[in-house]
């Protein structure tokens, strides 16, 4: 059996999520680390340790050759929960409601060690933990609970915990200061929110900024009461500056009497994706854009009878329904209305710590049941739980370890193979033992970026320990968009390769590779980078650039024979003719333009005379690459 590593694949919290894709050309591909392999999921995709299980449903996606930006519709049968301000009595107030309450955004970024982080979902000093948990991440050490480290220059980051590579920064340059993945994308909390600490906006590293607008009113409470009013939230527009924006529509916009009838108010009905180079709108406003009315969208439909909800993708008639339970807003099953068979039905309970889990899953293979136990350590605050899965052959696997961090310190597989696994403070993947006792052992530095990776081999064999990987990081973070990508790598033959970095961006400027051999000069790769804008619709017919620039990619380039010379103007020891260069175009520096690739010309020698090799790209409105033009069109430059 081969272990793989799935540190995220629970979350199911029923929400309509955003969520980012990246692809080509981007800032130039960093360099990537060994993740080493770790399996909590079974086969029916319940992850154990938080007891959730993934359902994706796609809803609407813009740029997918970019920073995608997205919308889908995450369903989870045991956390979802009792939303406030859900009328349970009436299914589309319960249901829609429930859909809204974890209507939350999210943007996903690979880490510095290959896993996938998830930033938010929206508390300014929580983050979740790879199995879909939420540690408080207090400021500054309050209660003991954070390590703060202290820059050289006086700015301040708090360690982070668990799987998770989140930290709260401070600078005294404002424009630093906010909440952190590895990849340097920054998230700002909106302060209008009223205590949920939503974020306002994520701002990658590259400069691209994704806009969230709110909307608060404040009801009577009459439901689930901790005062006289409370005040409810609703997401009505994401946009990115890239020139994209989701649209969400929902059942009424008529202030609700109080927060028990607040169902309508907050539930969904309508999501839609426009491009603003096409199509403009005030997203300030916080009101429905008559001008996207006419554009394809996703829909979810509420049946009171049935107490179904069908989310449907634009110009689908067929989708996926979800069957609520009638007393309770929870899924209970969930089917694709065109796929025969498809129904998946669920039962889920909570633990004797009060942690809900799935239970009971039956689909067309049969039943799969779960077990989950939760105990309770002297400092009464770092649950230690097991947990099993029992598939419908009767297979089984189980684990143990820190469900609050995502982090486990045994695990079985269905032949009764036991893997184990060090996990000590702060509750990081630090290693495993294989069931024949072969060991790998993994060093992080107090960021979560993994140094080093020594395998030792199995007990009486006479190998030696081996250093399959190694890296270095700055000890300081005063750059959170370049502090978590490694100076160097070493990988098991003591090849080493080394990278800088651009301060403004975080973008790769240089990878250094190792000599082929010892009279060969060592391969250098360098990356070009620039600040372009977006240019939108003006509403008026003409087109603006957008608030923010964004930092693109514009050539990259290499030396054949010789050595690099550090010097841009003759770049290759050996002559200009010895340099290989790709070269990025964007397109014009006017409107329409979503910043998308356009081409890309590889320039290089030919019988003593440099040619270019140009290919050209073509999107829809969506961002959807729809053409390519390949190189023997001859093409001087891309339409």
């Amino acid at each position: 059996m081969t272990s793989t590593i799935l540190l995220r694949t629970a979350a199911m919290a029923c929400a309509l999520v955003t969520t980012t894709a990246f692809s080509a050309p981007a800032p130039a591909q960093l360099p990537g680390q060994y993740v080493p392999p770790r399996r909590v999921t079974d086969a029916r995709g319940v992850d154990l340790v938080s007891g959730e299980m993934l359902i994706n449903v796609p809803l609407v996606s813009f740029g997918n050759h970019a920073t995608a930006l997205s919308a889908s519709l995450e369903l989870s049968p045991s956390k979802l929960g009792a939303p406030a301000g859900a009328n349970f009595l009436n299914h589309r107030f319960g249901a829609g409601s429930a859909l809204a309450e974890a209507l939350r955004p999210r943007t996903y970024a690979t880490s510095a060690d290959g896993s996938r982080d998830e930033f938010g979902p929206f508390e300014s000093f929580v983050f979740p933990t790879g199995a879909g948990f939420a540690m408080t991440l207090y400021p500054w050490g309050v209660n003991g609970i954070t390590s703060v480290h202290t820059n050289p220059d006086g700015s301040r980051y708090t360690q982070s915990f668990g799987t998770s590579h989140f930290t709260r920064f401070e600078s005294s340059d404002p424009n630093l200061t906010g909440i952190y993945d590895a990849e340097g994308t920054r998230g700002i909390i909106d302060l209008a929110s009223p205590g949920w600490h939503l974020f306002e906006r994520f701002i990658y590293a590259n400069g691209e900024e994704w806009r969230f607008r709110w909307q608060y009113i404040t009801v009577p409470c009459t439901l689930y009461c901790q005062g006289p009013t409370e005040t409810l939230w609703r997401l009505r527009f994401v946009t990115a500056s890239r020139g994209y924006g989701i649209q969400f529509l929902y059942m009424s916009d008529a202030t609700p009497a109080s927060n028990a009838v607040a169902g309508a108010w907050k539930a969904p009905r309508r999501v839609t994706g426009y491009n603003k180079a096409d199509f403009h709108c005030n997203e300030s406003l916080l009101q429905e854009c008559t001008t996207l009315a006419s554009l394809p969208s996703a829909a979810i439909t509420y049946n009171e009878a049935a107490a179904t909800a069908l989310i449907t993708e634009s110009g689908q008639t067929e989708g996926t329904e979800v069957t609520f339970s009638t007393a309770w807003p929870n899924p209970t099953s969930i089917r694709h209305t065109a796929v025969p068979n498809s129904s998946v039905s669920f039962r889920h309970n909570v633990d004797n710590a009060g942690v809900d889990y799935i239970t009971q899953i039956n689909d067309s293979d049969g039943q799969w049941n779960y077990s989950r136990i939760t105990y309770v350590d002297d400092s009464g605050r770092v649950p230690l739980m097991t947990a099993r899965s029992t598939n419908p052959a009767g297979g089984q696997v189980a684990i143990f370890g820190y469900g609050q961090f995502g982090t486990i310190q045994w695990y079985g597989d269905e032949l009764g193979r036991l893997y184990s696994y060090s996990d000590g403070f702060p509750f990081r993947d630090n290693g495993r033992t294989e069931p024949e006792g072969d060991d790998t052992f993994i060093s992080r530095d107090e960021r979560n970026n993994i140094t080093s990776i020594i395998r030792y081999p199995k007990p009486n064999t006479g190998l030696s320990p081996l250093t399959v990987y190694a890296a270095a990081y700055p000890e300081h973070c005063m750059n959170p968009r370049t502090c978590n990508r490694p100076e160097w790598t070493r990988d098991a033959n003591n090849n080493v390769t080394e990278y800088t970095y651009a301060p403004e961006h975080g973008g790769l400027l240089t990878e250094t590779g190792p000599a082929p051999s010892a009279a060969a000069p060592r391969p250098q790769t360098r990356h070009g980078y620039t600040q372009r804008f977006a240019w939108i619709s003006n509403g008026s017919g003409g087109y603006v650039r957008a608030a923010t620039p964004i930092w693109v990619r514009i050539h990259t380039s290499s030396c054949r024979t010789s050595a690099a010379t550090g010097n841009p103007a003759a770049p290759c020891a050996a002559g200009a003719l010895d340099e290989v260069r790709t070269t990025y175009e964007y397109g014009p520096d006017s409107g329409p333009n979503n910043l998308l690739l356009r081409g890309q010309a590889v320039t290089a020698e030919s019988g003593g005379a440099m040619i270019a090799l140009r290919t050209c790209y073509g999107y829809d409105a969506n961002g959807n690459r729809i053409s390519e033009t390949q190189p023997n069109a001859n093409l001087a430059s891309c339409p």
